[in-house]
C-alpha cells in the first residue's frame, strides 16, 4: 500500500504537467504553422492519455470492477494517446522543419521520431518474445521500461526544439 501511494504522489502531479504540456505543445505548433492542423489531435490526444493516467491512479489498489477496467484500458489509453500526440507532433515538427530556417530543428525532429518510433519497435519485439520464450515476463518488463524511458526522454528532446525557435511561455495577470 505504502509504495502505491508514493506513486499516485508522484504521478497525479505528472498527469498535470503532461496536459498542460501538450496543451503548449499545440500552441507552439500554432505559433510556428498558424494555418496547421496537427495542433488539435496534439490537445485532444494529449490530453486523453493525461485523463486517462488520472483515472487509472484515482482507482489504483482498490478492488473495485472499475479498477480492473482502468488497470487494463487506462493504462493503454494513457499510452496511447501520449504515443498518439508524441508522433503527431513530432511529424508537424519535421513538416515545420523542411521549410524553417532553423538547421537544429531537422535534427531535433528526427530524434523526436526516433522516440517515437523505438517504443513501437520494442512493442514487436516483445511480441516476438512472448510467443518463443518460456517466461517472458522478465524480458517484458524491461521492454516495458525501456519504452516508457523513451516515451519520458521525448519530452526532454521537445524542450530544446522549444528553446532552438524561442518558444516561451509566460504567466501573467492584469
Amino acid at each position: 500500500m505504502p509504495g502505491s501511494l508514493v506513486f499516485r504522489a508522484v504521478m497525479l502531479p505528472q498527469a498535470a504537467v503532461l496536459a498542460f504540456l501538450w496543451h503548449f505543445g499545440a500552441s507552439w505548433l500554432q505559433s510556428l504553422e498558424p494555418q496547421g492542423k496537427s495542433q488539435l489531435l496534439v490537445r485532444v490526444a494529449g490530453f486523453t492519455g493525461a485523463l486517462a493516467l488520472v483515472l487509472y491512479l484515482a482507482f489504483l489498489g482498490t478492488k473495485t470492477p472499475f479498477y480492473d477496467f482502468m488497470r487494463r484500458f487506462g493504462v493503454y489509453f494513457y499510452f496511447l494517446g501520449t504515443a498518439v500526440a508524441q508522433v503527431t507532433l513530432a511529424l508537424a515538427t519535421r513538416r515545420i522543419a523542411s521549410v524553417s530556417s532553423v538547421p537544429e530543428l531537422r535534427q531535433i525532429a528526427i530524434v523526436l521520431l526516433w522516440l517515437c518510433m523505438l517504443p513501437f519497435a520494442l512493442g514487436i519485439l516483445n511480441l516476438v518474445l512472448k510467443s518463443v520464450l518460456a517466461d517472458p515476463d522478465f524480458v517484458e518488463n524491461r521492454i516495458e521500461w525501456i519504452a516508457a524511458i523513451l516515451m519520458q526522454a521525448y519530452f526532454i528532446v521537445l524542450y530544446f526544439a522549444w528553446r532552438q525557435t524561442g518558444f516561451d511561455v509566460a504567466v501573467t495577470t492584469d
